[in-house]
């Protein structure tokens, strides 16, 4: 299948919505980080080179902040930086009701403000909360919205949150949202300055609300807290079981994906040790979708990301190539034209270039926070 049988498929389903008729079966969006060039953070290895270029030794404090710099400054300027066409694509095809399912690995925050800015989207994050548990601020949602909304799954963590880590037992946690506005550094001596153990509060009440969610004290917890990311914890994805288990579940449903559309997701795999820590849990999914060719895939990736093929974690990347679905770019605007514009017949492009537009000369959110310098 290349482009234009992809492209059919997105027809199809705006055929249908034109027809006043809400499609049985929706797209499935994943979204990677060469989608834009701020969103794929840097990685410990990386981390500790810039650091060792400024003198900071690891484990040192001035080392922690550098690294801490380093996430505020992605989570700042991906929730105030412009989106993509690509993210707009995204929000397009969401407010049309013609994807339902938008899935990420990334961190970044780009797409958390879209629909931040668009709240009559509805589109519930991570709906896997059952009654007794924890949404912790707002990371998760209730699973009874799972059937009703958008969903915008998280799967391998956000800047939005960050955790403080159980002393004794990891999974016992707190996970909180951090404000908007920036902050310059973790201070732990803050609450050492309060007579505080934590700079945690103790959820008491919530506690007892989630019967289903351990709550750790705040004495049980360690004082300084680190973003809500899996390689912060040392690539663990336990905490992010939940989701990670509802988007596998919702691939092998078949009968309710019309397409599934990769956006700079290279999908790294490696197939001779599926234990490995960085392996995509989607992966094996996506393989098994195209090997009983049951729903149409399309993939695009940056020519960086191309440039991986023939790691031996790049097998869904080469498999996609063989078939013809693969589309490489260097600027993700490339993509999104060649198939929404060259490609698609029914969707509406010169409205989604008139909301770039729009958000280029006016991109911004309501401001219900002061900002702190």
């Amino acid at each position: 299948m290349g482009l234009r049988d992809f492209a059919r498929t997105v027809d199809n389903l705006y055929v249908a919505r034109h027809a006043g008729r809400r499609p049985r079966k929706t797209l499935v969006v994943i979204v990677g980080n060469g989608t834009h060039r701020i969103a794929n953070i840097l990685n410990d290895r990386d981390v500790e080179i810039e650091a060792k270029k400024r003198g900071y030794r690891p484990g040192s404090k001035k080392f922690r902040e550098f690294r801490w710099r380093l996430f505020e400054y992605a989570r700042y300027f991906t929730s105030y930086g412009l989106p993509t066409l690509a993210h707009v694509a995204v929000y397009q095809l969401v407010a049309d009701e013609v994807c339902r399912d938008v899935v990420t690995t990334n961190y970044d925050l780009i797409l958390d403000a879209v629909w931040a800015k668009y709240p009559e989207l509805g589109v519930a994050q991570n709906p896997t909360l059952r009654a007794g548990q924890y949404d912790w601020e707002k990371y998760y949602s209730p699973s009874s919205l799972a059937h009703r909304r958008p969903r915008y799954w998280k799967i391998h963590g956000s800047l939005s949150h960050i955790i403080f880590v159980g002393k004794r037992n990891p999974e016992r946690y707190q996970v909180h949202r951090l404000p908007r506005f920036p902050i310059s550094t973790n201070q732990p001596d803050l609450a050492a300055y309060y007579k505080m153990s934590t700079l945690a509060p103790f959820l008491g009440y919530e506690s007892q609300d989630n019967p289903l969610t351990a709550i750790a004290h705040p004495r049980e917890l360690h004082p300084a807290f680190q973003p809500f990311i899996d390689w912060t914890l040392g690539n663990v994805r336990k905490p992010f079981e939940q989701e990670i288990s509802m988007v596998r579940r919702l691939l092998r449903d078949v009968d309710r994906i019309a397409g599934v559309l990769i956006l700079g997701w290279r999908g790294g795999y490696d197939s001779s040790n599926p234990k490995d820590p960085w392996n995509e849990e989607l992966v094996p999914s996506m393989m098994d979708i195209i090997d009983k060719r049951s729903v149409p895939i399309m993939m695009a990736v940056h020519r960086e990301q191309f440039a991986q093929r023939h790691l031996s974690s790049s097998e869904l990347l080469r498999r996609m190539k063989s078939l013809d679905c693969c589309f490489v770019y260097s600027r993700v605007q490339q993509f999104v034209t060649a198939l929404f514009h060259d490609c698609c017949r029914h969707f509406p492009f010169p409205k989604l270039t008139r909301t770039h537009e729009i958000w280029a000369n006016n991109w911004f959110l309501p401001m219900k926070e002061r900002f702190h310098a």
